[in-house]
This record gives structure tokens, sequence and C-alpha cells, in this order.
């Protein structure tokens, strides 16, 4: 076990955060609040822009769970405008499944 307790609850929460197991960071960290020079090594180490400008802001401290449920918002907002993206390009690029239906519509 690690002697600091900071170093520990970094490499713990970036574990989890790789592993994809907010729910084990949200049961472990969700009502601690880490230092907010915690926060931006975990954001660094994890690439997410989002956890450091969330440890930046933070004053004294950061509350895990708040930044991780801000990080999983942000990722399904993305998914969703990635599938509206997708969704657009195979109705231009693809335009034959609308076509059909509306030929088998218009013929009944």
């Amino acid at each position: 076990m690690l002697q600091n307790e900071n170093v520990q609850t970094i490499f713990e929460i970036t574990r989890y955060i790789y592993q994809g197991e907010f729910a084990k960071v949200k049961k472990f960290y969700g009502e601690k609040v880490v230092k907010s020079d915690v926060g931006a090594v975990i954001g660094v180490m994890t690439d997410s822009s989002l956890i450091v400008e969330e440890a930046l802001e933070s004053e004294g401290g950061m509350n895990m769970c708040t930044a991780l449920e801000k990080l999983e918002e942000k990722g399904r907002e993305e998914g969703k405008l990635e599938g509206r993206l997708e969704m657009k390009q195979e109705t231009v690029l693809y335009p034959w499944p609308i076509l059909a239906c509306r030929w088998s519509r218009s013929q009944q």
C-alpha cells in the first residue's frame, strides 16, 4: 500500500476511470472531497480536460462524484451528437431506405 494518501487516491481513481468503473469511484469517493491539485493530476493522467477544469475551478477541494457525473453527461451528449451526425451521413450517402419507404407508400 502506498504511504501517501494523496498518491494512493490519485492512482486508485485513475485506475477506476481507465477501467470504466465510475460506480467504484462514486462508492469509495462519492462524498469525499479531494484536494484540487489531486483532482488536477487525475484529470491530466486520464486525459480529461473536464476533470482538470473542475479541479482548477474548485476552491480547497473537489467532489470526484460530481466531476464524474459531468464527465459522463458530456460523454452522453457527445454520443448523441455523433449518432445524429452518422444518421445524417447515412441518409445523404445511402438514401435508398428512405426512398424505398416513400415508394412503397406511394404504391398503396
